[in-house]
């Protein structure tokens, strides 16, 4: 038996998997199987892989044609043809840190499934230099009834199992039935509905995501470049410390129920909200901290309006309009994980080309530690 199976799912014209490929051979843990699974993968992308897995015996690669959906009942094939003890996963176009085996191992000793800390990359455009590398955490650790909520759950890069759990599951890695649900959200809520109780976050970072999403006009060559230049840089001890402390910062943040994700430029940043939302401010550790918290709150129209914000940590209640509030106020955090409810009476912002039920945003947000 191998310490992990890993799974790297691809579809496509997708030479840039190369680095995702790469990103699994450096790791720290050795003794891996690398089962790279061709989705309806083109002829030539085929021979790209087979010409892979003859540089490095861990690396076997799975021919099969395009499914419905991402492959998920190959996964399952795979699984039961391989010997990890446990399984790990990582997209074509995501790269892991060297250590993510190690600590996805780590945190599989005692528990059946694994997330590491869910952060996603900006666009090139909207960084300005390495402390503006990632949006922000939507949740450190969730139960069932999050991940129901979440639109396509959290990434398949993330996530690991132990082999034992898998196979106590009812049901595997099937076509997932709803094209409304993300293929993983509809796996990990398995993992969750049969094993609540053994369910772990290791609130590390382990991972990069670059969301597809907001790539999806960019070119075979643009995402292979772009993954090329951070996998060199995942090898640089300095800049893993860099990403340590970046994602150190935005761990003390959560944003829940109407926050969307937040968006930037390489002037501002700011994060729309309907007309209630949460955000959940967290200390972790054992004494009081003290921290600044500032940013400014706009609504879309010249009226004023009502932001109620309520928590032990805070309450106000002020008046917004479309010029912006500017907000700023010492606070002392306790240990532990403190909640802050927005409320805004504002008229929804009118924005046809966009779904969301936009209210106010809040916007340059920042939460400094005073020492």
């Amino acid at each position: 038996m191998t310490r992990a199976t890993v799974i790297i799912p691809t579809f496509g014209n997708a030479s840039f998997a190369r680095w995702a490929i790469k990103s699994v051979q450096i790791q720290t843990v050795k003794d891996l199987e690398i089962c790279i699974i061709c989705d309806g993968s083109p002829e030539h992308m085929v021979s790209f892989f087979q010409n892979i897995q003859k540089e490095d015996p861990r690396i076997k690669v799975f021919v099969y044609p395009k499914s419905p959906r991402t492959g998920e009942p190959y996964r399952d094939i795979v699984i039961k043809q391989t010997s990890g003890k446990i399984i790990c996963y990582c997209s074509h176009d995501d790269l892991w840190l060297p250590n993510h085996v190690e600590v996805m191992e780590d945190a599989l000793i005692k528990h059946h499934f694994a997330h590491a800390l869910p952060v996603y990359m900006f666009l090139p455009d909207e960084i300005t230099d390495e402390n503006t590398l990632f949006g922000d955490i939507h949740w450190t650790n969730i139960d069932a009834e999050m991940v129901k909520k979440m639109q396509g759950g959290f990434g398949l890069t993330l996530a690991a199992h132990t082999r034992e759990s898998y196979m106590e599951l009812e049901e595997g890695w099937v076509t997932t039935p709803r094209t409304d649900l993300g293929t993983d959200q509809y796996m990990w809520c398995k993992f969750l509905i049969a094993f609540e109780e053994h369910w772990k976050a290791t609130n590390k970072l382990t991972a990069l995501n670059f969301p597809q999403a907001t790539r999806k006009d960019w070119s075979e060559q643009q995402r292979d470049e772009e993954l090329q230049r951070y996998f060199e840089k995942i090898q640089d001890p300095l800049f893993l410390k860099q990403l340590e402390k970046n994602a150190s910062y935005l761990f003390r943040v959560e944003w829940w129920d109407g926050f969307s994700p937040l968006e930037r430029t390489r002037e501002y940043n700011w994060r729309w909200c309907s007309s209630q939302g949460t955000m959940i401010i967290n200390n972790h550790s054992n004494k009081d901290k003290l921290f600044t918290l500032s940013a400014i709150f706009i609504t879309g129209y010249p009226e004023l309006s009502n932001l109620t914000i309520e928590s032990t940590l805070i309450n106000e209640n002020l008046t917004i309009n479309n010029s912006g509030y500017i907000y700023e106020k010492e606070i002392v955090v306790p240990p532990g994980k403190h909640v802050i409810k927005f409320s805004c009476d504002a008229k929804r912002v009118n924005a046809p080309a966009d779904p969301r039920y936009l209210v106010f945003c809040t916007r340059n947000f920042q939460l400094v530690e005073r020492e």
